[in-house]
């Protein structure tokens, strides 16, 4: 995680049928984060990451990734959000984040 980035919150829930996990990331107020996907690699539909901006059911949703693609985002805000869901079937190799970077507001 980048400098100054505290790793805000972080749930995960499994069973023998499904996996959900959520992390939160802040950085401080009036900076941004930056997040790049160097390996992704998910069954389509069961399987997805949710990227979103900010954090609750307010947030907005910047990127759902599924099967072999996901682009990575920036966020508009100091908080991002990551929830990956999967049907717990073996198969695919996962996902990777390559790096989360915080953009710091310039000074004027």
């Amino acid at each position: 995680t980048p400098s100054g980035t505290d790793l805000a919150s972080s749930s995960i829930k499994s069973s023998k049928t499904s996996y959900k996990a959520r992390d939160l990331f802040k950085a401080p107020a009036g900076d941004r984060i930056s997040m790049a996907v160097s390996r992704f690699q998910l069954k389509n539909g069961p399987d997805s990451l949710t990227v979103s901006d900010g954090m609750g059911s307010n947030a907005k949703v910047l990127e759902v990734c599924t099967g072999l693609s996901c682009n990575g985002t920036t966020s508009t805000s100091n908080v991002i959000s990551l929830h990956f869901q999967s049907d717990a079937e073996p198969g695919m190799k996962g996902f990777q984040v390559g790096h989360l970077s915080m953009l710091t507001k310039a000074i004027t």
